[in-house]
């Protein structure tokens, strides 16, 4: 079995439950991904929870990317897993070929 923590960086969620629960998966909350791009504070959120989830091991996913500017800062500080309208609008089926972007 392995353990997703959703909404890393908002509400109950914060980077130090994180550390003690050390989960398999650490899903960032688009609030802190939004825009992240241009906002420093966000940049230092996003690269404070890569770090210490890479301490135990965590993979990091960013929820609700809309923009190529907030794909390609997260690719560029150690995340690699994404989720949002960037990718795809929520479908009743996959979509046939999933592309690389």
């Amino acid at each position: 079995m392995n353990v997703a923590l959703d909404d890393v960086g908002s509400g109950y969620s914060t980077v130090e439950f994180m550390l003690r629960l050390q989960p398999d998966y650490v899903k960032i909350d688009r609030g802190l991904i939004s825009m992240c791009d241009q906002d420093p504070h966000k940049q230092t959120g996003i690269k404070e929870v890569v770090e210490k989830a890479g301490r135990f091991g965590g993979k990091v996913l960013a929820e609700g990317i809309e923009r190529r500017e907030e794909f390609q800062f997260c690719l560029d500080n150690g995340i690699e897993l994404a989720q949002g309208y960037f990718f795809g609008k929520p479908e009743l089926e996959p979509p046939p070929v999933f592309f690389a972007v």
